[in-house]
Order: C-alpha cells, then sequence, then structure tokens
C-alpha cells in the first residue's frame, strides 16, 4: 500500500490567538453579529475587541455584511462568518459503502465521492482506502483544509478517536482510526459515532438544541443533543439502543445472543430475516415472489410491500415502529427533549412507520414532556451526516484556539 505524501495540500486553522478565535467565532455561532455585542459576549475591552475584529478581518475569517437596527444613533455594522476561508475534509463510512466529501466550514458539499465498501474487509484496509480518495478531493481544494471529519457505525472514544467494542465491526475493536488518518494525511482529525454527528447535522440546518435524533439501519442508534451539544455518556455509549431490552419482544433473538433487543425487533436485518421467514412459509405472496426474484429479500422489499398494502409488510413495519416508539416514549419522558428525528430508509419512505411512532410516544410518554415535542422524518440522514463531520472539525478546531467551546 502507497503512503500519502504529507505535502500534497495546504493546511489551515483558526487563528492561534484565542482572543481572534473568540471574536470569529462568536460570530459564528451567531451569538454576536455587531461590535457591542461583541463586547457583551467576549469580555474584552472596546479596544482589544475592534482589533481583534480587524485581525479576523483581514485574515478572511470574517466580513462585513451590512448594518442593523439602529438604538437611538447611526446603525451599528454586522458581521458574518466567512464559510469560505477554509475547507474540512469528511468521511462517513457506513456497513456497507461510504461517502466522502469536501466542505465549506458550515459543511456545504463543495466535491464528493461514493462507492460501495465492505466494513468487514478492516480497519487497515478501509482507511487505506479513504485515505487515498481524501487525497483527490483535498488536491481540488480551493482554500486551506482544516482538517477531517470521520463518522463509523460503532462507539468511539471521542479523545482518542478509537473503536470501542463496535458490535457489527469485526477487528476494528481498539483501532485509533483518528491516529492512523492523522499520520496519513498531517491532518487533525476528528472521529465521531455516525449518528452523533447526522444529529449534530441536522440540528445545524433544522435546529433542535435538545433532540434526539433516531436512526434505523442495519442497526439502530441514537445521537443525543444537550443545548446543542452531543452528550456522549462517560464511555461513549450514551444513545446506543440496539441491544436494549423492549417488553414484549422477548422471543425475538438479536445477533448478539439475547433476547428482546430493540434491534431484534426494529434492525434492517431482524426485519430482513422475518421477512424471508414469511416467504418461506407462504404468509406472504409478495415477499415469497421478491425472494423468487433476486434470492434474498432486502429493506427495500419491505418497504415496497408496505405501499402496496401487503398486510405481512405492514405487520413488520408497525411492529419495529411500537418497539421504537416504546423506547422513545421512555427517552422522551427521562430527557423531555423538544425534537424526536426519525431516520434511515424505512421511516423516509413509509409514513405509517413515523405515524406509528408518534402515537406509540403519545400513548406511553409522561404528558407534559411530550406536550411540545415535535417529531421529524430526516429527508437526507446522508446529508446531516457529512455536515456534522465537517462541524465537528470547525467546533474542535475554534474550540482548541479558545480553550472552550469544545463539544463535550
Amino acid at each position: 500500500m502507497r503512503n500519502i505524501m504529507r505535502t500534497a495540500f495546504d493546511r489551515g486553522q483558526p487563528p492561534t490567538d484565542k482572543d481572534v478565535a473568540l471574536i470569529a467565532d462568536l460570530i459564528r455561532t451567531g451569538e454576536a453579529c455587531t461590535r457591542a455585542e461583541l463586547i457583551e459576549r467576549s469580555g474584552l475591552g472596546r479596544n482589544s475587541v475592534s482589533t481583534h475584529l480587524a485581525t479576523s478581518t483581514s485574515e478572511g475569517l470574517v466580513t462585513q455584511s451590512g448594518r442593523g437596527a439602529s438604538k437611538g444613533g447611526r446603525a451599528p455594522i454586522t458581521w458574518k462568518f466567512n464559510e469560505q476561508a477554509g475547507t474540512v475534509l469528511t468521511a462517513c463510512i457506513g456497513v456497507h459503502s461510504m461517502r466522502l466529501a469536501l466542505t465549506d466550514l458550515k459543511g456545504t458539499v463543495l466535491s464528493e465521492f461514493s462507492q460501495a465498501w465492505d466494513l468487514q474487509v478492516g480497519p487497515e484496509a478501509t482507511l487505506q482506502e479513504v485515505a487515498d480518495r481524501l487525497i483527490t478531493l483535498g488536491d481540488g481544494a480551493g482554500a486551506p483544509v482544516w482538517g477531517l471529519g470521520v463518522s463509523l457505525p460503532g462507539p468511539i472514544d471521542h479523545a482518542s478517536g478509537r473503536l470501542i467494542n463496535p458490535p457489527i465491526m469485526n477487528g476494528w475493536d481498539g483501532f485509533e482510526v483518528g491516529k492512523y488518518l492523522s499520520d496519513k494525511l498531517d491532518l487533525s482529525v476528528v472521529v465521531e459515532n455516525d449518528v452523533n454527528a447526522m444529529a449534530l447535522g441536522h440540528r445545524a440546518k433544522h435546529g433542535g438544541n435538545n433532540s434526539i435524533y433516531f436512526l434505523m439501519s442495519t442497526g439502530v442508534g441514537a445521537g443525543i443533543l444537550s443545548a446543542g451539544r452531543i452528550h456522549r455518556g462517560t464511555g461513549g455509549a450514551a444513545g446506543d439502543l440496539g441491544h436494549t431490552r423492549i417488553p414484549g419482544y422477548d422471543k425475538a433473538v438479536c445477533r448478539c445472543g439475547r433476547f428482546g433487543c430493540l434491534e431484534a425487533a426494529a434492525g434492517g436485518w431482524a426485519l430482513e430475516r422475518s421477512a424471508l421467514r414469511l416467504a418461506s412459509d407462504g404468509m406472504s405472496p409478495f415477499l415469497s415472489e421478491a425472494r423468487d426474484s433476486h434470492g434474498t429479500i432486502s429493506t427495500d422489499d419491505i418497504i415496497r410491500g408496505t405501499l402496496a398494502g401487503d398486510t405481512s409488510c405492514i405487520e413488520l413495519v408497525a411492529t419495529a415502529a411500537i418497539a421504537v416508539g416504546t423506547i422513545m416514549s421512555m427517552l422522551v419522558s427521562f430527557y423531555n427533549p423538544d425534537k424526536v428525528v426519525l431516520a434511515g430508509a424505512i421511516p423516509t419512505k413509509c409514513s405509517l412507520f413515523s405515524t406509528s411512532v408518534e402515537r406509540t410516544i403519545k400513548e406511553q410518554a409522561l404528558p407534559l414532556a411530550a406536550s411540545q415535542l415535535s417529531l421529524e422524518v430526516a429527508s437526507s440522514p446522508e446529508d446531516d451526516g457529512i455536515r456534522g463531520c465537517a462541524l465537528m472539525v470547525v467546533e474542535e478546531a475554534f474550540g482548541r484556539a479558545t480553550s472552550a467551546r469544545v463539544i463535550s
């Protein structure tokens, strides 16, 4: 395997002066956009703010955006963050595919690359492929690359970028993804669980500072945001709901060897297993035909059957939705979020799923906790993931400069 040249593309970062970084970051996050607001929010004096604002402008981090509302005198100048001041490389690595992108500092995709990929080939082969592809994307950057954001479908030790007992990633346990890619590309690397990255990316575009982002894919899991920041828990296991036991599902055998796990009731592999059994038993002509057509049954077949009115497919989707709704109702009662976001092929394409989850939450959750709750279906989890990976890099970069505002 060839090594990546460490001087392949320009690298950059926020200013190393913590006060200059603080001024730029306050503008970036929308917490302040006028000189007076910057003085109030930063705690710095007028002269210092003026000096650091001038530096931020000269370095291309912020630009004037017009004038704000007058409060009795001349309307104040307003400032905005320059999202083109740098770029970010991102890599969303899934069980069966990877999507890599070059984005601006807001997470808007500038160029990208996608391909099918089997995660089970192991970490070194996978990450060498990622590095090779990223070097090509980085070569096309029109601004310095600030870093690399990576998401993976397993528990992550955020500080080290290391996988922790990932249930569906054989050979990845303990592998230091961040260090490996940082050594290859000579970049700062942030590694995160895939659903956490999606949650952060969704919030940036659609709001929801206190939200639960639930992904239903091969496995299931949730990203939890508190005050706009990712809640990871002590060991990085927050939101890892797949092997939580669900009342009433004690006969569902999970691939972990236990009974009654949420994943065994709502994971893509479990639904496909149940669908194949229904096809073999002749309970569903639709599923039998799908199996005979291509030798197996996929989640897409279940979706098509549900939309076509096949009663077996409808029952599979509804049963999964009730299981998910049961878990969500407990989380809503405990956490009192402002939003629950459902992501994945079945939630996106089958309205039956989202309506069943919503009904279950209303029936089972504490009424006060659910009274102001909104339930949304993510239109593009893949875009949420890319955006979230980019924003993690930017947040972490500013956090290093200011010794604050780091996602925790």
